[in-house]
């Protein structure tokens, strides 16, 4: 039962994603990530962007992503941090969005999330002297270093069926450093007090 309550995060993402992904075109257009539309109010956009996909192959390879993403870190994945991550990677994806790349004007999937989690568990894993956290991070920084420098690795535009928006792996990322760091300090200093 715990193992159940502990998979409700992704369960969630990947099934309403997944209902959303069967609407489409349609719900990508009212739920994406759309610049104009946000500041018009529809701020629920924030949100849903990461939550719609360009085709199935793009919803399938998010949804591989996150398997793999519970499969790496497991051990500090549960129900409430797990959230706490997507809240936290997906609220820095859109506001990047929004403030740093005003170029950008839709978005859409998960990976920036993604990126997220992949970055707040090899922190976490770093913290907590485990090796494979250094491999990890050191892969991020890689690939995120060639999106900077060179644009979307090559044939992920193909197998996505659209535009990669590496500036949302980017923002991800840093979220996802953003609560990883967070949740270490909160956690020594509640230490440091007893």
């Amino acid at each position: 039962m715990r193992t159940l309550y502990r998979l409700w995060v992704p369960t969630v993402l990947i099934m309403v994603s997944g209902v959303l992904q069967a609407g489409h075109p349609v719900t990508n257009a009212w739920f994406r990530f759309d610049r104009l539309h946000i500041w018009e109010g529809e701020v629920w956009r924030l949100f849903s962007a990461h939550l719609v996909h360009m085709s199935w192959n793009h919803y399938a390879m998010n949804c591989l992503g996150i398997v793999v993403i519970y499969g790496l870190y497991w051990r500090w994945l549960t129900a409430k941090t797990a959230l706490l991550w997507c809240l936290i990677s997906a609220l820095a994806v859109v506001l990047g969005l929004l403030v740093l790349s005003p170029q950008i004007s839709w978005y859409v999937g998960l990976s920036g999330v993604l990126h997220g989690l992949i970055m707040a568990g090899a922190v976490t894993d770093i913290h907590a002297r485990h090796r494979e956290g250094f491999w990890v991070l050191g892969v991020v920084v890689a690939k995120l270093s060639w999106e900077i420098l060179y644009g979307p690795l090559p044939g992920s535009e193909t197998g996505a069926g659209g535009p990669i928006v590496v500036e949302a792996h980017l923002y991800g990322a840093m979220g996802g450093l953003v609560v990883s760091m967070m949740r270490i300090f909160l956690s020594q200093n509640s230490r440091s007090d007893v």
